[in-house]
C-alpha cells in the first residue's frame, strides 16, 4: 500500500501548483518492478495529470 500513498502525495503537490513533482511521478513510474501497479500508476497519470497539463497550456494562452 506505501507505492499508493506515495502516489496520493505526489499528485497532492502536484495539483497544489509544484509542477516540479510531474517529473516526479513520470520517473515513480517508471521505477515500479509489478507491471500491474505500473499500469495502475500509468492509468492515474493520464487521467489526473494530463487533464491538468491541457487546462494549464490553455490557461496561458
Amino acid at each position: 500500500m506505501y507505492p499508493y500513498a506515495q502516489w496520493a502525495y505526489y499528485i497532492s503537490m502536484y495539483k497544489a501548483g509544484h509542477k516540479e513533482y510531474d517529473i516526479i511521478m513520470q520517473k515513480f513510474i517508471e521505477s515500479q518492478t509489478d507491471e500491474i501497479m505500473k499500469r495502475n500508476f500509468e492509468s492515474l497519470y493520464e487521467s489526473e495529470v494530463e487533464p491538468l497539463k491541457t487546462q494549464n497550456a490553455s490557461n496561458t494562452n
